[in-house]
């Protein structure tokens, strides 16, 4: 069961793009080509060990629901390798929710405009 009520710590830190590029295959029935995006975390200094163990791994960034986004969505908000934000790593503490989220000053996951716009 994955649910809640669940409660994280957070880390704050920074989120910087490391790679970007097509996915070899398109997800099922998405109305634009989806876009591979790994990004490191860099915890803010002085954030404990758990903090820490995140730091340099390459992770996914989807929308929310675990979609890829699109290139639209890349222009849109300046997703490119090299491009950092401001991030908060949340961490579970209790409960059966996501183990790891991470929250994107000035990305918004929930933008789903390339599925309800397509090719505008």
């Amino acid at each position: 069961m994955v649910g809640g009520p669940c409660t994280y710590e957070d880390f704050p830190g920074t989120a910087t793009i490391v790679s970007v590029r097509k996915m070899p295959r398109p997800q099922s029935g998405l109305p634009y080509a989806p876009m591979k995006v790994l990004f490191t975390f860099a915890p803010a200094p002085g954030q404990p060990g758990q903090a820490m163990e995140f730091a340099g791994r390459p992770q996914p960034l989807t929308l929310s629901g675990g979609l890829a986004p699109g290139p639209r969505f890349a222009r849109k908000y300046g997703i490119r390798p090299g491009a950092s934000f401001p991030c908060v790593m949340r961490l579970i503490r209790t409960g059966t929710c996501s183990p790891v989220v991470f929250s994107f000053q000035g990305l918004d996951v929930f933008d789903f405009f390339e599925l309800t716009q397509p090719g505008k």
